[in-house]
């Protein structure tokens, strides 16, 4: 009974963890697009994806990715970003929303300190 009761334990605070997690990474990408687009008032419907993660995305495709949201017509083209750990466990969250009538659906890559915004790749539907 004993074994029981610390596995259910065990898999609350796992939950929780994840939980928290979720909930930063998407404090994160919320504030991320308050401050760098160029209307964020005008983002409706907006709704986001499970927290994944990644260690496949190298110093190229993080590049290529911030060259094209340069060309990104709903955020502004000097976007600061933050930097990944040589560890390189990357994050990611999709969000989706509507913004001037179009539907977008834009992948974030968030650090592994669930601190800042590593890169994102936006697709518009």
């Amino acid at each position: 009974m004993k074994k029981q009761h610390m596995m259910v334990l065990a898999g609350l605070m796992l939950l929780s963890a994840s939980c928290g997690r979720q909930h930063q990474a998407r404090t994160l990408v919320d504030d991320f697009m308050e401050e760098h687009m160029v209307n964020p008032k005008a983002v409706v419907d907006v709704s986001y994806a499970k927290l994944d993660s990644t260690r496949v995305i190298g110093d190229s495709v993080i590049a290529a990715m911030r060259q094209a949201a340069k060309r990104n017509p709903y955020y502004k083209p000097d976007i600061t970003y933050s930097e990944s750990k040589p560890t390189r466990l990357l994050y990611i969250t999709r969000v989706d929303y509507c913004i001037d009538n179009d539907t977008c659906q834009d992948t974030y890559y968030i650090n592994e300190d669930l601190t800042g915004i590593v890169a994102f790749k936006s697709n518009l539907r």
